[in-house]
């Protein structure tokens, strides 16, 4: 007698043992009503982003270099000039720009303009004002107007980015369950 004779004689059809897939049963809905699997039902999902929050401001210690905290400033040069600072060093015309973050910068502040050091990327002298500024523009080391100070959109973008984050982590999928919810 073949192997698998009889049930070939009850007509019931047999696989090789490589085609044989399982398929697991759907996944009954969880407590809340979602049918998605999370660690935690029962745990609103805002929750949870605010421990990944938590997770990524105690594990900055490690990773200190990549995010931001307190007030960072910015010298981006706007005109070279002949004038010469403390120690014969060279001065620029800059522009000042300071940011404030915790993890990602949440605001930006444009302070005008300052004096550069040459070969300092965080080192300024504040520009002087009234007479002492209208004789240096006399003597033609500085143009007369200054050009005007203004901070680009992707200045706006990066400046505010800590708001947009967490816009994006937490009233956009309140948004979209909103939405939803009406449907």
């Amino acid at each position: 007698m073949k192997p698998f004779a009889s049930l070939a004689a009850r007509r019931i059809r047999v696989y090789p043992r490589a085609q044989i897939r399982y398929v697991p049963p759907p996944c009954p809905p969880w407590p809340n009503g979602s049918n998605s699997w999370s660690p935690l039902p029962l745990m609103p999902r805002y929750l949870y982003r605010l421990a990944i929050l938590m997770l990524l401001a105690l594990s900055a210690t490690a990773h200190a270099s990549k995010f931001m905290f307190g007030e960072q400033d910015s010298i981006r040069m706007v005109a070279p000039t002949t004038l010469s600072g403390p120690g014969n060093t060279r001065l620029f015309l800059a522009h000042r720009v300071t940011m404030k973050a915790f993890l990602l910068p949440y605001t930006i502040t444009d302070n005008g303009y300052v004096f550069g050091i040459s070969g300092e990327s965080k080192q300024y002298i504040n520009l002087p004002t009234g007479a002492e500024l209208r004789a240096i523009q006399a003597g033609g080391y500085l143009p007369k107007p200054l050009p005007p100070t203004e901070l680009s959109w992707f200045d706006y973008l990066m400046g505010y980015s800590l708001w947009i984050a967490l816009f994006a982590i937490f009233v956009l999928p309140w948004l979209k369950k909103r939405l939803l919810d009406r449907a």
